[in-house]
């Protein structure tokens, strides 16, 4: 495969209007191969190959048989199986049928096969490991993992699909490598030939990726979202800036999620008064409105009048409620309320202070009063 299919929605999180199917990837894109580290950090690698693979660097073919790769004064060396070579700084090992494999021991998921070429790298006093394979062999390692083999097909054929596009989108043309096989891109596990289902649905929907204006979307996802999705800005910082670069991504219930029977719920009673209780109204006998402070974290000062050029006859700290009595604008366009302060006349500024009927319990925190 060169080049991937798109298909063109509005995407509206878990269901999508399809407006076209085309066979044309990305101008100048190459989407057949992605690179994947491998999360193994060691000096010295134990392997099995299952069928022939070339060695470029060393002009040499191995076969069937366990394997060490290690670090050898900064060169990489293969041993096992009659073959003992060193190369410069890299030996790859190149799959000459696609139905070989390569088992990696000591990955942070175990002993682990994989689909492809493999490239070990000298790296900083460590080998870098990288899985060269096609873009839907790597899904294969994906889905499974992201979701189960024992998941419904449509569901699965899902996750291909977004596991595709966020792939692709990853697919560059420097650096070692593409992605990682952890949660920090997509969790990838090799090759399991028994999830037969994962399989399938990657096969089913070869090439098809979803896009935004002919650009493939980053389809995130996760695997509960507690009913309601977030804006890009306000998880990954940038405010509207950032959601603009996501217009696909609104903010919305999902009612979906919440029959999810894993989804953590909680119900919380809290209460607006109840009478004779530590939940009773502290604000009892102060008038039809009162103020309260608000926006500090101690405390703000208490004036003779309507402004800072008043003497400070006292403090009000944060939560602590007033009977109103009045309110003013001075001449520089600030907004005073006039309260009554351990029975005299008192001034608090309405940067601080908050006008509210007196109607009941007042809550810890000013976001509740409303």
């Amino acid at each position: 495969m060169k080049k991937l299919f798109k298909i063109g929605i509005f995407l509206f999180i878990l269901s999508a209007f399809i407006l076209s199917i085309d066979t044309h990837g990305a101008a100048g894109t190459d989407y057949s191969t992605i690179r994947v580290k491998i999360s193994i950090n060691k000096t010295s690698i134990p392997i099995i190959v299952s069928g022939s693979y070339k060695i470029p660097e060393a002009g040499i073919t191995i076969n069937s048989g366990s394997y060490t790769i290690s670090l050898n004064n900064n060169k990489v060396r293969i041993q096992g199986n009659g073959i003992d070579k060193t190369a410069n700084n890299c030996i790859s090992l190149i799959r000459q049928s696609k139905s070989n494999l390569i088992t990696i021991k000591g990955t942070i998921y175990g002993d682990i096969k994989y689909l492809g070429d493999m490239v070990f790298t000298a790296d900083a006093g460590t080998l870098l490991v990288v899985n060269r394979l096609p873009l839907e062999e790597y899904l294969y390692g994906v889905v499974a993992y992201e979701m189960s083999n024992s998941f419904p097909l449509e569901a699965l054929k899902a996750q291909a699909v977004c596991a595709r596009g966020y792939a692709a989108s990853k697919i560059k043309t420097s650096g070692a490598y593409d992605l990682v096989d952890t949660t920090v891109d997509q969790v990838y596990k090799g090759y399991e030939p028994a999830y037969q289902r994962v399989i399938q649905a990657v096969n089913e929907t070869k090439g098809q990726v979803l896009t935004y204006n002919g650009k493939i979307i980053s389809t995130f996802y996760s695997a509960s979202n507690g009913g309601q999705t977030e804006l890009p800005g306000n998880i990954w910082g940038g405010g509207e800036a950032k959601n603009k670069e996501y217009p696909y991504l609104p903010q919305k219930d999902d009612p979906y999620d919440l029959e999810n029977p894993y989804s953590l719920y909680q119900t919380i009673f809290i209460p607006k008064t109840v009478a004779g209780s530590q939940y009773d109204a502290p604000n009892s006998g102060l008038g039809e409105y009162i103020v309260r402070i608000v926006n500090l974290t101690t405390y703000c000062n208490v004036r003779s009048g309507p402004g800072t050029n008043y003497s400070i006859i006292g403090s009000a700290y944060l939560g602590d409620t007033f009977t109103w009595l009045d309110s003013t604008t001075n001449d520089k366009g600030e907004t005073w309320h006039k309260v009554d302060y351990k029975g005299s006349n008192g001034y608090i500024i309405s940067t601080y202070a908050q006008k509210m009927k007196n109607d009941g319990f007042v809550y810890d925190h000013p976001v509740l009063t409303s």
